[in-house]
């Protein structure tokens, strides 16, 4: 009886409740087969049927039962995405509904900004009628209240500030003129311009006796040259004169003022007269700064 082993208890109970077989509540499968073998309507034919119906009967019930729970679960699903789209659109219209009361909250707040921008420049009208009659003639009053085209104020404006411009301008050119040496300054400059050409020439005479007094010997020049004859050309610049060959003798002198006790590097009158001229010629030296002083126009 192989076939009786594809069916359930259930399906077994409920085979021998149609054989008119009464089962135990607490009878097991195999106490089951027993009561539908020894039935007295037991048939195996109509048996084998009668199960292969009953199977067929439960597992159409389980599908039934699996659509029946899928489609509620759908339903459950559709519900909470209805749920859910319903949600938003509230959400929406109230942010539509916040946006619309802030952009009318703003109307209202520019309409009451001009309008009282608008009070302001009345109140402001009012004040330049009543002023400039304590100031000014009733004549300027009146003409300035009549500008009503813009090039009108325009041309105003220009004429304020080319007044403005041509005061400055004077401003500026007194000052310049209280900056330019007077009289007195000029006879000042020119005293002290007279001393420093007095101290500077006590200069000159005191640094041309010092050299006198204490130039360098003729020996060590003399000593120094010798040493240099071999290493430069004679006839050049601070070179020594070229010495005679058949004499033997150094007739060395001074190529500035024909002295025999020293050469030209170390005359005395040669330094004084550089130092001059150097001085003299000097952007920093005082007779120079003082000849730069601009004279009073």
């Amino acid at each position: 009886m192989a076939f009786l082993a594809k069916g359930k208890k259930a399906d077994l109970v409920n085979v021998c409740e149609e054989l008119g077989e009464n089962v135990p509540p607490n009878s097991r499968v195999p106490d089951i087969k027993h009561i539908i073998l020894e039935s007295k309507n037991f048939n195996e034919e109509a048996f084998r049927i009668m199960l292969d119906r009953i199977i067929g009967e439960r597992l159409e019930e389980a599908e039934a039962e699996r659509q029946q729970l899928e489609h509620e679960a759908e339903r459950q699903r559709l519900e909470r995405e209805a749920e859910q789209q319903r949600l938003e659109r509230e959400a929406e219209q109230q942010r539509l509904e916040r946006e619309a009361e802030q952009r009318r909250l703003e109307r209202e707040a520019e309409a009451e900004q001009r309008q009282i921008e608008l009070q302001r420049l009345e109140i402001r009208r009012l004040e330049l009628q009543t002023a400039p009659a304590a100031t000014t003639p009733p004549g300027r009053t009146e003409e300035w209240l009549e500008l009503k085209q813009p090039e009108e104020l325009a041309n105003k404006f220009d004429e304020f500030e080319s007044l403005k411009d041509s005061l400055r301008n004077n401003h500026h050119g007194r000052k310049q003129n209280e900056s330019r040496p007077s009289h007195n300054d000029k006879s000042r400059f020119q005293d002290n311009r007279r001393k420093l050409s007095d101290n500077h020439a006590r200069f000159r005479d005191y640094r041309g006796k010092y050299n006198d007094n204490h130039g360098r010997s003729t020996e060590n020049h003399t000593r120094f040259y010798d040493k240099r004859q071999t290493k430069t050309e004679p006839g050049g610049r601070g070179s020594m004169p070229a010495q005679s060959k058949t004499s033997g003798q150094k007739n060395f002198r001074c190529y500035e003022c024909d002295s025999p006790d020293h050469l030209r590097n170390a005359c005395p009158e040669l330094r004084r007269s550089q130092g001059n001229e150097i001085n003299t010629h000097s952007d920093t030296h005082p007779v120079h700064i003082v000849n730069e002083v601009p004279e009073k126009q």
